[in-house]
């Protein structure tokens, strides 16, 4: 191999990094990452800010959804009622309290929230019904029962329903208690009747016999027994009766303090926090989503970033541009109705026109969103042609946006008439996704794909605006044979490094001068001015690609 074969290796030097290798496009294919010398723009909380403003749109929708959200849930499940009866539970002094949480517990019992259930005839566990009340104790013997329920009537129900199932139910256990307590105390009563029966017939048989002085001493210690005995039945008897009569005491104050009433709420304002919160938690998912495809997305929007992909300066930068709707005495459609439109207008009439020769040529290239350079070109071509101008529109764009805007809907040559002013309009075919220009060989009537009245009116032509799209897959090596000059549009955020790097270096392999590019949809927070840092050589001749389109053809 010799030297001739071997690649020529060159250096572009970044921004304070290390010098990068540079290798020809005929030995090695350009590399689609970005040089690690350029230093892009920090996040910050600007640029969140920035991002969250632009995605303002977005934001309010969010919040319009959460607010819905917020208040369909609460119509469909709104605030319940709630109801709450009062309690008087008479308690042991002894207890100290004791008792009452005895009975708060009772009350939250499963066994009465099934009784309660029973008589409300209602389709749940006693553990899901169980949820829908609470049981408090003010006092040591007042409880306080509160329900909850979809409608009014249904608290009132459920709160007069659980003090009666639980009246009833702690009712049972005084019961049983009282007969556990008396029980004991009955058996003892029995042994000392028995007691009693014996020792009475024990005394009937030693009174019927002799008299002496040991039946007497033998009668006393009998008739101390029997005294024993009735002391000992008559106390069982009366344990038994006072504590039936303390059961019944305590069934019978055990009683309804305050009926069932309902509490009054606000049922406005439950719904105006389940709007707000709907209202407020959309704004966070809103802000969030934002906040997190800002950071994590590799679309492009500062002029400087855009600029160094591209290799070209940014030499205008525009808020978003969009066709003005037609409304009845607004002949012209086509005529730029925002300042920044016009700005465009004016910089791609400045690049078309730079040159000296007689005629001019421009070649308007579209990286994303076609509409926006679609409506550029054609209120370009209009305003020439209104000037006197010999003017052809070439539209290479699928769906022909700027033919569409000057009337030529269909493939092929057609002449418009836009406010007096005739134009030529040409729409490629769809089926020819890289159409050839006029410039293909120095005779234009032979050129393949171009008629001969398509020819003879670009030759004529002050000005060839040619409107396209590049596609990496096919190249743009046919722009040479429409144009000298090419400006690229790009839209911010809207396109990503390597597909902005691609379209300049398909740009400068066609061997056209890429002017400038515009960036629609500025930032009003990018402080950077969009030059390239460094002329960056071309890979194949070694020369600034600035200057690549000033060499000979070969």
């Amino acid at each position: 191999m010799n030297d001739d074969d071997q690649p020529t290796l060159r250096f572009m030097r970044g921004l304070g990094g290390p010098p990068e290798p540079i290798w020809p496009y005929s030995d090695s294919p350009a590399t689609e990452s970005q040089p690690s010398g350029y230093v892009t723009e920090l996040v910050s909380v600007s640029y969140v800010l920035a991002a969250l403003r632009r995605g303002a749109r977005l934001l309010c929708v969010l919040a319009i959804i959460g607010l819905v959200l917020g208040l369909g849930y609460k119509v469909e499940r709104p605030t319940p009622y709630e109801a709450s009866t009062t309690l008087l539970i008479p308690g042991d002094e002894a207890s100290n309290g004791a008792a009452i949480l005895t009975d708060v517990a009772l009350a939250q019992s499963r066994a009465v929230a099934a009784l309660a259930l029973q008589k409300l005839a209602l389709a749940m566990s006693p553990q899901a019904f169980v949820s829908t009340y609470t049981v408090a104790n003010l006092t040591d013997d007042v409880l306080v029962i509160t329900t909850s329920a979809r409608t009014a009537s249904g608290a009132l129900q459920e709160a007069n329903v659980l003090a009666s199932s639980f009246l009833k139910f702690r009712d049972s256990l005084q019961i049983a208690e009282q007969k556990a307590a008396t029980g004991s105390v009955a058996e003892q009563a029995k042994q000392a009747t028995r007691q009693v029966q014996s020792l009475n017939n024990e005394i009937r048989d030693v009174s019927a016999g002799p008299a002496s002085s040991a039946r007497t001493a033998l009668l006393t210690g009998l008739q101390t027994r029997l005294n024993q005995a009735n002391t000992a039945l008559t106390d069982s008897n009366s344990s038994i009766r006072t504590i039936q009569q303390q059961t019944a005491v305590q069934i019978k104050e055990s009683t309804v303090l305050d009926p069932a009433a309902v509490i009054p709420k606000s049922r406005k304002k439950p719904v105006l926090l389940g709007a707000a919160l709907g209202l407020f938690g959309g704004l966070i998912m809103g802000m969030a989503i934002l906040a997190v495809r800002a950071v994590a997305s590799n679309r492009l929007r500062r002029r400087d970033d855009v600029a160094h992909a591209l290799g070209a300066p940014v030499k205008l930068s525009v808020g978003p541009i969009r066709r003005a709707r037609w409304k009845p005495g607004r002949p012209n459609r086509v005529a730029p109705t925002c300042r920044d439109a016009k700005r465009v207008i004016r910089q791609l009439r400045e690049a078309a026109f730079r040159g000296s020769g007689a005629s001019a040529s421009l070649a308007i290239v579209a990286v994303d969103k076609v509409e926006a350079a679609a409506l550029c070109a054609a209120s370009l071509a209009s305003s020439c042609a209104q000037e006197g101008m010999n003017v052809v529109l070439a539209d290479l764009t699928r769906g022909a946006s700027a033919g569409r805007l000057l009337g030529a809907r269909r493939p092929g040559v057609v002449a418009t008439d836009d406010q007096g002013a005739r134009l030529t309009v040409s729409v490629a075919d769809p089926a020819d996704p890289a159409p050839l220009g006029p410039r293909q060989t120095s005779d234009i009537t032979t050129n393949r794909g171009v008629s001969k009245e398509f020819a003879e009116a670009c030759s004529e032509a002050d000005l060839l605006l040619v409107l396209t799209a590049l596609d990496p897959a096919l190249g743009g090596d046919h722009l040479a044979t429409w144009a000298d000059d090419a400006v690229v549009m790009i839209t911010a955020g809207r396109s990503s490094w390597a597909r902005i790097h691609a379209a300049g270096e398909m740009v400068r392999l066609a061997r056209l001068r890429l002017h400038s590019a515009v960036l629609i949809g500025a930032d009003k927070t990018d402080d950077s001015i969009g030059l390239v840092h460094e002329p960056r050589a071309d890979r194949a001749t070694g020369m600034p690609r600035h200057r690549l389109a000033d060499l000979p053809d070969a």
